[in-house]
């Protein structure tokens, strides 16, 4: 018997069933139902995670000369350098990942002049974007952002009175696609339960002011049989509406070989979004611009050293301190669970908790255990334990607090140590993520 599929396009408007308000004490009608699973289908249409983000970011100065050739003073201009990096993570379902950034004109790149020299390769930036996805099946997709080179001598950045602004240059990258997924079957294979794990390179001399990876809404396609939807699917395999409910009485579905039209898909879908769904509540690379090594192929990492719990920002002794600076972990308020934040568990006005997976690539200098701690407050503090001298990714699941509202302060300070004196903690790459635990 062959598969059936619905599919849902969840980039586009999605219905043109009317959305009348259900208040108390009113009956319940056909179309009034109708809207209801319609409307579920429009909760994903809203996704814009951002995964990571990379660029100048308060850095003094450019990596990127402003002077003509001497030695290799410039990077070359085919050598993919990396500056960001995640862990899989898994994406919101329907959604794939897109890259904007904004960039000042590029620089000059060096290269051999044949004679045992170097001389100019020309102007040249590209930031490439890469995203491994993994159904099951590992597929990795690219895509080259190419930023136009500097027209002043040495293809130095711009100079004077507002001449960055006025020459700041945005790509925006397509849709990057582990395939085609035009057919229901390759939609449904990766709209959901899908990982990507993200790489972000330079190449030759770009003048990134700014690189952001995000999630971007597509579609949702799923086999009709197998249920465990995150939206209540009121569509057809074409993606077009059903319009209204079939049946003058509500049901719990509308057959045991499909799960839709009823009260239970609907409860089924409410369920996964508020239990599965939430932000990257942190990304930091270790990448400074101002004095990152032009031939390094990797971004230089931050030391540690000691067994005394040491800032990452600072590398100073430290212990967690709400005026001291730190990251902002106030995004987690977008995924307050009621489990976690009703009355009989937190001070539900007052408090909020979430749970994280907390994820840094690292390595040690020699034999030791090293230790991420992430906290957010005193008494909230998740923490990561490093070993081998190897880099990778490196997790630990947790609880942070965050704060009510997305725009509430707060501060995030991550800190570190290794358990034995005179080995460092080297770290390159740091996120906090939701994750339902």
């Amino acid at each position: 018997m062959a598969t059936t599929y619905r599919r849902r396009f969840i980039s586009e408007p999605q219905t043109s069933v009317p959305l009348e308000p259900l208040r108390g004490s009113r009956l319940m009608s056909r179309a009034r139902a109708s809207a209801v699973h319609a409307a579920g289908d429009r909760v994903l249409s809203h996704g814009r995670r951002i995964l990571c983000s990379i660029g100048l970011h308060g850095a003094e100065k450019w990596s990127v000369l402003d002077t003509g050739i001497s030695a290799w003073s410039h990077p070359d201009a085919t050598t993919p350098r990396v500056v960001a990096r995640t862990p899989p993570i898994r994406l919101t379902p329907g959604h794939f990942v897109r890259a904007v950034l904004v960039a000042n004109p590029s620089g000059l790149t060096t290269q051999p002049d044949g004679l045992g020299g170097y001389e100019t390769g020309g102007p040249k930036g590209v930031v490439r974007i890469a995203a491994t996805y993994d159904n099951g099946s590992s597929v990795t997709v690219s895509r080259d952002l190419s930023i136009a080179g500097s027209e002043t001598p040495n293809a130095a950045q711009p100079a004077g009175a507002g001449a960055a602004w006025a020459q700041l240059h945005r790509r925006r990258s397509s849709l990057l696609l582990p395939a085609d997924l035009t057919a229901p079957a390759n939609l449904a294979a990766w709209c959901d339960g899908a990982t990507v794990a993200l790489t972000v390179s330079y190449i030759g001399s770009p003048r990134a002011v700014d690189v952001v990876v995000f999630e971007e809404p597509l579609a949702l396609a799923y086999d009709l049989a197998a249920g465990d939807w995150t939206v209540p699917m009121h569509a057809a395999a074409n993606g077009g509406d059903l319009g209204q409910l079939a049946g003058p009485v509500p049901v719990t579905r509308r057959s045991t070989s499909d799960p839709g039209g009823g009260a239970e898909v609907v409860c089924d879908a409410a369920a996964r979004l508020c239990q599965e769904l939430g932000p990257v509540l942190l990304f930091v690379s270790a990448y400074d611009e101002s004095n990152q090594t032009i031939s390094a192929t990797e971004t230089d990492a931050k030391l540690l050293t000691g067994t005394s719990f040491r800032d990452f920002l600072t590398t100073a002794a430290a212990s967690f301190d709400a005026t001291k600076p730190g990251w902002s972990a106030s995004s987690g308020a977008n995924a307050r669970r009621v489990q976690d934040s009703e009355e009989h568990v937190v001070l539900r006005d007052l408090d909020n908790v979430v749970p994280v997976r907390c994820y840094i690539y690292a390595s040690l200098s020699g034999s030791s255990t090293g230790i991420a701690r992430i906290e957010t407050a005193d008494h909230s503090v998740a923490e990561v334990r490093v070993t081998g001298t190897t880099y990778g990714w490196f997790s630990a699941p947790g609880h942070l607090r965050c704060g009510l509202g997305a725009q509430d302060p707060t501060v995030l300070q991550v800190k570190g140590r290794t358990t034995t004196a005179g080995v460092s903690l080297r770290w390159r790459y740091l996120m906090v993520a939701f994750e339902d635990l």
